[in-house]
């Protein structure tokens, strides 16, 4: 049915459509999105110079962060070393981080100075090695004791499990608190034989090796040394 010549006057005109740009240049819309327009100045804002600046300096290592032990860790220091800390060294503003025996770094604050032996050990470790010292019997020429025993009898004895046992154990050879004279013996049935030295030793062997530091984390005590980032 074709449409009436009134109804076809008054239909609406098709309203073309408006492009981005048509919409942006309109005075009207200008205003409004101002409101969301970024503003561009010639310098960065504050913080960014400062960002920008520090990016420009060598950048120090990231506490925790896998690199290799100083050169020289562990070596025999030169004659007349004193393992005395230097005191005041962890708060020295050049001595920034500690590298410990693992390969990491820990921030100054957390290194301690070795005044004692015990300071190197965490407190089951202490708690092994003197039960050693309890169960050994006086050396022939010196001040240590000997001691015969297995994994099993020194795990009953410190209330650890065998793993733990044995890992304490060689931490306390790794460190210079024990050392083995035989190994054990399955068909006599007898246990690793021990030698345990006084706190007089263990001292001397610190110094000698140029140990003076520890830092406690979740991995025990680790012996470390002061790391001094190099200017390039």
């Amino acid at each position: 049915m074709a449409e009436s010549p009134g109804r076809a006057a008054r239909r609406k005109a098709k309203l073309e459509p408006i492009s981005l740009e048509e919409l942006a240049s309109d005075p009207a819309m200008t205003g409004f999105t101002s409101l969301f327009r970024i503003p561009a100045t010639a310098d960065p804002l504050p913080h960014i110079r400062e960002a920008i600046r520090k990016s420009a300096i060598a950048q120090s290592p990231t506490v925790g962060d896998e690199i290799k032990p100083t050169e020289g860790f562990g070596q025999v220091p030169t004659e007349g070393y004193s393992a005395k800390p230097t005191v005041g060294l962890a708060g020295d503003s050049s001595v920034p981080f500690f590298a410990t025996e693992d390969g990491k770094l820990h921030p100054a604050s957390r290194a301690r100075p070795i005044r004692y032996p015990k300071d190197a050990l965490s407190a089951v470790e202490i708690r092994v090695r003197d039960l050693l010292w309890e169960l050994g019997s006086d050396e022939p020429l010196g001040r240590a004791r000997l001691v015969g025993i297995g994994y099993d009898r020194l795990a009953a004895l410190s209330q650890l499990n065998e793993k733990s046992v044995r890992k304490l154990l060689a931490r306390l050879i790794e460190k210079g608190f024990l050392s083995v004279m035989a190994p054990a013996d399955p068909h006599r049935r007898q246990g690793t034989q021990y030698r345990v030295p006084d706190w007089e030793e263990v001292e001397r062997e610190l110094t000698r090796r140029g140990w003076q530091w520890v830092v406690r984390s979740g991995h025990g005590v680790l012996y470390a040394q002061p790391y001094r980032i190099r200017d390039n």
